[in-house]
């Protein structure tokens, strides 16, 4: 099993808790200085300060969506959404990323992308 699909896993369980989104934050990050040290990338405060952006944005816009189906749906439903809407985001931020980091190596030692 791949380490993004092992941290998609872990937030769609995560995503179940109230308040959810102070632990999902900190994992994303987690994450991604994870696969930055598996494909042997550097992690620099700069990239950083753009994930947490990103991350800052994505959650804003993700709140709301929740709060959303809560609305409509009630209780129940409004959980089970929220438990997958974290596991899609961190799986497809995290395929993301680490597909970046594949092909900056590949950049670095003049083979082409996978």
């Amino acid at each position: 099993m791949s380490t993004v699909w092992k941290y998609a896993i872990a937030a769609g369980f995560i995503g179940l808790l109230p308040l959810s989104f102070l632990i999902l934050m900190p994992l994303e990050v987690v994450m991604v200085f994870h696969l930055s040290t598996i494909n042997k990338r550097p992690f620099s405060p700069g990239e950083l300060s753009v994930i947490l952006g990103i991350l800052l944005i994505a959650s804003s816009f993700f709140k709301f969506v929740v709060a959303t189906i809560f609305v409509v749906l009630g209780g129940p439903i409004g959980w089970i959404a929220k438990a997958v809407l974290a596991f899609a985001f961190v799986l497809a931020f995290g395929g993301l990323v680490n597909r970046y980091y594949e092909m900056e190596n590949s950049k670095q030692s003049g083979e082409s992308p996978k």
